[in-house]
């Protein structure tokens, strides 16, 4: 068997070394890229959170400072809503204009009536429970107390406030028994509920009250 010379000996090891080498670099250089990787990630991820964090306060500050002006305007609160609707109609619409991301604005009564404005533009979904369509600007809903039981009329309103569609059925549905309101219930000042189901459509969401 023919021996195997110290140059070619020193060349293998020297190979091997630099290999060795080689897969230390790599390893070191991945395990840092992957580092400043994840760092990086980390960074945005608490940037996005503090914008997130400070867009949701802001616009909590804002809803709850439209509920204090709101709660001095006694006559939007009296218990004659239904029967001043324009006055209802137009400070709803104000509030959902500005604030395009809220899904809709009432006001329960003590008495068990009922005036919602809902804004369909803010997702398909609404559409598609309402069963209407892009010619619905605003849907109103109305609950009122009459001979037959409690009534909801549900008004599909145009962009010109004028009623394309009207439907009215039976509900047993009462503002009093909602969470909003048994929590507005126990305190002068604006509250917010935890989050919860809402009863006109599949989703769920918190109220400022």
């Amino acid at each position: 068997m023919k021996p195997v010379s110290i140059k070619i000996n020193l060349l293998s090891y020297f190979t091997l070394l630099l290999m060795l080498v080689a897969l230390v670099v790599i390893g070191l250089q991945y395990y840092f890229s992957l580092k400043l990787a994840n760092n990086a990630a980390e960074d945005n991820f608490r940037q996005i959170a503090e914008k997130t964090g400070l867009y949701i306060e802001q616009q909590n500050n804002q809803l709850l400072q439209i509920l204090r002006i709101t709660s001095t305007r006694k006559k939007i609160l009296s218990a004659d809503v239904l029967a001043e609707q324009p006055i209802a109609m137009n400070n709803l619409i104000s509030i959902l204009r500005n604030n395009p991301n809220l899904y809709s604005a009432y006001i329960g009564q003590t008495d068990g009536d009922f005036y919602q404005l809902i804004n369909p533009q803010l997702s398909p979904l609404i559409r598609e429970k309402f069963k209407t369509d892009e010619n619905t600007r605003w849907i109103l809903t109305r609950i009122s107390r009459s001979s037959e039981g409690r009534i909801r009329t549900i008004d599909m309103l145009n962009s010109n406030l004028e009623s394309v569609e009207t439907r009215t059925e039976k509900t047993d549905y009462d503002p009093r028994k909602r969470p909003w309101y048994m929590l507005a219930q126990q305190t002068r000042e604006p509250v917010t509920t935890e989050t919860y189901r809402f009863s006109s459509i599949d989703s769920t969401g918190i109220t400022f009250a």
